[in-house]
């Protein structure tokens, strides 16, 4: 018998999927419909994808601070919007509140592993029932069919204003972004930066006790203080007025940062005596620290998603109610970084000549 959930991101990289039995079938960005990069609320996917297929279970992701409700009944958005379309309430699950879990989700189901540990290092998480506060980096102990045993997590305490607060690894890449004039997700642009960086005395540790330093990185003091008042980003269209101090702090955070994820994974392999690793949230997308942590660690066993982003929490919630309400412990690895439909040749020279035959 066929039991398909639909996975949802509602958030920025806002996506969906299709698991059926277990497997994904389709996965879809928003931003590959809408052509609007990091594009939230993947209405357009849903109704593209719903009438192919007959949805037992929905499963949303995102982050339980940024439920968005109607104006006049009240109700969350996608809560009203499948009502609408005759789904019973019943059959929506949240999986809001547990942000790092969904990323942990999808890379450890993925894995191949049958139990790893997992660290997620993302700008922001879920706010804690239990605390107030937002997770940051987590480490998870994984295991089949369901259980995601926390064995550490960092915070961004609250009611702290956040321009008080210490951030995490991942949100200091913002900051940066911010001061650079970048989009605050475009963190690859640090990393291609850091490249051509070099030690400088000049600049003082940005991290402290796994945070970054809020006497140097905050929304009062931030970046900045490292540059003229009258600094601009130009550069951005004349390399001739790049500094060495955009390509070394880059170098700066890119080092300090892939150090203190070493150190993660350090502890928790020396706590778990394991020697599988699953990496995910937007930092998994770090390449350079990926790599890092390969030459640090050449005898674990490592395995970064793809997907680490927000997008991929689509999958993460859709997996976990699938092992949380079947409880299967079928071990289906990834092996390919594709996912959705087929397409024959024919289809494909159709497409592109469609496409080249529109006026832009």
């Amino acid at each position: 018998m066929e039991y398909n959930i639909l996975g949802i991101n509602p958030f920025h990289n806002g996506s969906i999927c299709i698991l059926s039995n277990g497997k994904v079938v389709e996965y879809i960005e928003e931003e590959r419909l809408t052509r609007r990069k990091y594009d939230e609320l993947p209405f357009k996917s849903i109704l593209n994808f719903i009438n192919n297929y007959s949805i037992d279970d929905i499963a949303i992701a995102g982050i339980n601070g940024c439920r968005n409700n109607s104006s006049y009944f009240n109700e969350e958005i996608f809560k009203s919007f499948f009502i609408k379309l005759n789904f019973h309430s019943s059959n929506i699950y949240y999986f809001d509140h547990l942000h790092h879990q969904t990323h942990i989700s999808i890379a450890f189901y993925n894995s191949g592993f049958k139990e790893s540990i997992g660290i997620a290092i993302d700008a922001g998480g879920s706010l804690q029932p239990d605390n107030e506060n937002i997770e940051k980096d987590t480490i998870f102990y994984c295991s089949y069919p369901n259980n995601f045993k926390i064995l550490y997590q960092n915070f961004c305490y609250l009611p702290t204003p956040l321009s008080q607060a210490s951030l995490g690894v991942s949100q200091s890449f913002e900051k940066l972004c911010e001061t650079f004039n970048f989009m605050p997700l475009d963190g690859g642009k640090i990393m291609g930066l850091a490249s051509y960086g070099n030690p400088n005395n000049n600049l003082p540790n940005l991290f402290k006790e796994n945070n970054t330093d809020i006497d140097f990185i905050n929304n009062q003091k931030s970046y900045n203080r490292f540059f003229p008042k009258n600094y601009s980003t130009n550069w951005h269209h004349d390399e001739s007025k790049i500094t060495h101090l955009e390509k070394d702090l880059s170098w700066k955070l890119q080092t300090e940062s892939q150090t203190i994820l070493g150190n993660y994974v350090e502890k928790a392999i020396q706590e778990t005596k394991l020697n599988n690793v699953v990496v995910a949230g937007g930092y998994g997308l770090n390449c350079v620290a990926n790599y890092y942590l390969k030459k640090r660690f050449p005898k674990v066993n490592f395995y970064f998603e793809p997907i680490a982003h927000d997008g991929g929490t689509a999958i993460g919630a859709a997996k976990l109610l699938w092992h949380k309400k079947t409880q299967d412990t079928t071990i289906q690895p990834q092996t390919s970084i594709y996912y959705g439909p087929k397409y024959s040749k024919k289809e494909l020279l159709e497409g592109i000549k469609k496409y080249v035959d529109t006026p832009q």
